[in-house]
């Protein structure tokens, strides 16, 4: 006996024939009938009284079928807690300077909403010393910060490098140096 026997076995005593959970199931007739055969034969009982006019369910159809009812309702209630258990969800907050907060909030917002559907995403928008300070004391989970200096005890994963870059009026005595000193 096995779940795909029990489902098709379900799907005949619930349509009241064959042909009928055939149709409704996607599979051919016979192939049905040696499902249901084969769980009989594993059984050793018999399992549907076959008339004319489709099946009705012996005494022994009426047990399985209450058993294959709950089976069912078990593997099913298993495969959804396992996939809500793989979804991400949750409350997540998450600190950005207020200079790139125009820039990322909305991209980043969307990103995650995309990836995680099921999340909460809060951010709070701050200076980088006290994005630090929030995430040493746990106000955020997690933030974009400049530069790495005062790094101790956070973890740090390095995004990106940005290239700062002067920029001014064509014929300015600054225009085309390769470096200016600060």
């Amino acid at each position: 006996m096995n779940l795909k026997q029990l489902v098709h076995f379900q799907n005949v005593a619930t349509h009241g024939c064959i042909t009928t959970a055939a149709a409704r199931g996607n599979i051919a007739q016979s192939a049905l009938s040696s499902q249901i055969a084969a769980l009989e034969a594993d059984l050793g009982v018999q399992l549907l009284f076959r008339h004319a006019r489709g099946v009705t369910l012996t005494p022994c159809g009426e047990i399985l079928l209450g058993h294959a009812r709950q089976i069912r309702a078990q593997f099913d209630l298993a495969r959804r807690e396992v996939q809500e258990a793989a979804d991400v969800a949750g409350e997540v907050t998450i600190g950005i300077p207020v200079s790139m907060a125009s820039v990322l909030t909305l991209p980043l917002l969307q990103a995650l909403e995309l990836k995680f559907p099921g999340a909460q995403v809060h951010v709070f928008e701050g200076l980088t010393g006290d994005l630090r300070g929030w995430l040493r004391s746990g106000k955020i989970d997690t933030g974009i910060l400049y530069g790495d200096d005062q790094a101790d005890g956070l973890s740090l994963t390095e995004l990106a490098e940005d290239e700062l870059v002067l920029f001014g009026r064509v014929g300015e005595e600054a225009a085309g140096r390769q470096s200016i000193a600060l």
